[in-house]
């Protein structure tokens, strides 16, 4: 297990966050966790990588064992809220990971970066489109989540991810760790992922980009580059959402590809 460290933003909130690997290194990575997730969740990432990088995964605001203020639950907020941790503990080039909800969050910080971000991984990637036509039917889902059972209705979202493993013992380990995020994070964090504009944030994108399909998602490679234009796009052979933990040896072989790609 690694040493858990808190950074506090301000005087919003207390951040936890993992800093290990080789921290002079020279070659960074930021990990991004999903929405109800945590940073434990990118584990196999951290152990394959630290060898050679450094490797500092977060709990977003509200979520693991970050404390939970009552707002700030943007994708703007998130990404200055690692902008903070980043700038104190001196990192200065890295390669951003995002799983789902951190996909469209990365792409912010991306954003806000610039050219000091050397590329960005989206694993299975949250990328959603503001229209009129759809943010109705975002609002229902929305109304629905905010009527029903909170338990109940975390743990339907989340049986989805895993509806294809015959073995469902990973499922039942994150979704145990979902329903223990707050009420309130869970759903200012579902109003971001239906709400915030991530075309408009990923077309700015001029950085080496990857995103990393799951195996039974709909997304081509056409539709990703209408979000993020400068992306390259994969996609495992049998794993679903949460392939990086599903598929560890696949995902971190497309992972390392890139990142040595971009820091040589």
């Amino acid at each position: 297990m690694y040493k858990e460290l808190n950074f506090n933003v301000g005087d919003e909130f207390s951040m936890s966050y993992l800093d290990t690997g080789k921290v002079d290194s020279g070659n960074e990575l930021i990990l991004i966790h999903g929405w109800c997730s945590n940073k434990f969740h990118w584990n196999p990432q951290i152990e394959y990588f630290k060898n050679n990088f450094r490797v500092v995964a977060i709990d977003l605001r509200g979520h693991g064992n970050s404390s939970a203020p009552n707002l700030g639950y943007s994708f703007n907020s998130f990404s200055l809220d690692i902008k903070s941790l980043i700038d104190v503990l001196g990192i200065t080039n890295p390669v951003i990971f995002g799983h789902s909800m951190g996909g469209a969050i990365a792409i912010y910080l991306a954003n806000i970066l610039g050219k000091n971000a050397k590329g960005l991984v989206m694993v299975d990637g949250s990328l959603n489109i503001v229209e009129h036509e759809t943010q109705l039917n975002n609002n229902q889902r929305i109304s629905s989540f905010k009527k029903n059972n909170y338990a109940q209705e975390i743990e339907k979202r989340y049986s989805n991810f895993f509806s294809h493993m015959k073995n469902n013992t990973l499922g039942k380990r994150i979704i145990s760790d979902a329903v223990k995020t707050p009420e309130h994070v869970a759903y200012g964090s579902l109003l971001a992922l239906y709400r915030d504009d991530v075309m408009s944030a990923g077309s700015a994108i001029n950085i080496p980009a990857l995103y990393i399909a799951n195996a039974y998602s709909p997304r081509s490679a056409n539709e990703v580059k209408t979000f993020v234009p400068n992306s390259t796009f994969a996609q495992v052979v049998q794993a679903g959402h949460f392939l990086h933990l599903e598929d560890i040896e696949q995902s971190n072989a497309m992972l390392n590809t890139f990142v040595n790609n971009v820091s040589n």
